[in-house]
């Protein structure tokens, strides 16, 4: 009976703890979501992927002109890319793509650096599509692209 009372005792506790979460506000919805069509890509190792179709953008942080998610807010960015193939003659290419995080203060050119890579990607010519996931933190101002 002791320890029925100490649960009971830590629930009584825990109530308005509980209730004061449900009522604050929940913080802004930041992500957004984007896609290009290709049919074929070039070697291009430094050139910002600048998405055509712009599926989402909660909160504008993501510039469909430059390429480029600049962080309003310090934390943890969940972030993702993929790669599929529909047209069978293309399969056999080879495609790498990766994602940086800028600035990177131990580097002159970050397109080139190890240090700014954040994800990596390499659809090989048996692989018809993949993708991968990261979970990146983020200071505000500081910026995610996407280079293939």
């Amino acid at each position: 009976e002791a320890k029925l009372d100490n649960v009971f005792d830590q629930m009584t506790s825990i109530l308005p703890k509980i209730a004061q979460l449900e009522t604050e506000k929940p913080g802004p919805t930041i992500g957004f979501s984007a896609s290009l069509y290709r049919t074929f890509f070039t070697n291009t190792i430094t050139a910002l992927n600048n998405f055509t179709n712009i599926i989402c953008n909660n909160g504008n942080h993501f510039n469909p002109t430059s390429g480029e998610f600049i962080a309003p807010l310090d934390g943890l960015y969940a972030t993702s890319i993929s790669i599929s193939i529909s047209i069978q003659r293309l399969v056999t290419l080879e495609m790498y793509l990766t994602i940086k995080k800028q600035p990177c203060m131990s580097c002159i050119h970050p397109n080139q650096c190890d240090e700014c890579t954040v994800a990596e990607l390499l659809k090989s010519s048996e692989e018809r599509s993949c993708c991968t996931f990261v979970v990146v933190n983020m200071n505000a101002g500081e910026k995610l692209t996407v280079i293939y």
